[in-house]
């Protein structure tokens, strides 16, 4: 039986009923159609001659403002996985890790490397990932540095409280470490990543600054600090 021309009409568009019918998803970035990404994204996913592998623990999985999956609409030469030992058959063992700590060194000083990899999770959550795989504390850890390192983009999230110098969010990171060692299609990638990542943080902070955020102070201490954005402003933070 052949469909309807509605029903034919509804299956080109690119977007789709969810089951909340005040809302509307892209198919393609998969985000609510008030806060498409689409038109900051390329035609097609660009060609990264530098792979990436991001390990994605389940609690940053589940949360509502995270990075990690823009990077897959940017480019294609790139896996989001859960930690485990079912995925570690995708991470070579000339693969980078990119974890700074005393042991890691700059990532333009490593010899050449095809794959780098980064940890999806708040800086407890990933040392628990590193502890628990020999494979991961068999990598070359790298740290990215200073001059690959742009002013923080994505402000929507309150860096955490234990926050290292240079922390960025995941995005932010592989797009700086393409940057430093993915050569011209990297610069390339890293170009269209901080766009998208810049533009989702507006989005989220446009909601922010609207409605307020219920619960505590941003830390001031932090880079990507946004004085009286996290809150509502009560009468005595008006007047000063």
């Amino acid at each position: 039986m052949e469909e309807s021309n509605e029903a034919q009409e509804h299956k080109e568009t690119d977007i789709r009923p969810t089951t909340n019918v005040t809302r509307t998803i892209c198919n393609r970035c998969m985000r609510p159609q008030r806060v498409c990404l689409c038109s900051k994204l390329p035609e097609r996913p660009l060609q990264n001659s530098v792979s990436v592998i991001v390990l994605q623990s389940h609690a940053e999985s589940k949360a509502k403002v995270k990075t990690a999956d823009l990077l897959a609409l940017c480019m294609q030469n790139i896996e989001i996985l859960r930690p485990g030992n079912a995925t570690e058959g995708y991470i070579p063992s000339d693969a980078v890790l990119l974890y700074p700590d005393k042991e890691s060194v700059p990532l333009d000083s490593v010899e050449k490397t095809s794959t780098l990899v980064l940890l999806d999770a708040t800086w407890q959550g990933a040392q628990r990932i590193l502890k628990k795989s020999r494979l991961l504390q068999s990598l070359r850890k790298a740290h990215i540095p200073d001059q690959f390192l742009p002013p923080v983009l994505f402000k929507a999230r309150k860096p955490p409280i234990n926050a290292i110098a240079g922390a960025r969010s995941t995005a932010e990171a592989a797009a700086s470490a393409l940057e430093c060692v993915g050569g011209d299609s990297g610069i390339q990638c890293a170009s269209v990543i901080r766009r998208l990542v810049h533009e989702a943080s507006e989005m989220q902070l446009e909601f922010i600054r609207a409605k307020g955020e219920k619960g505590g102070r941003h830390r001031s201490g932090r880079d990507g600090y946004v004085k009286g954005l996290y809150i509502k402003p009560t009468t005595e933070d008006e007047d000063e």
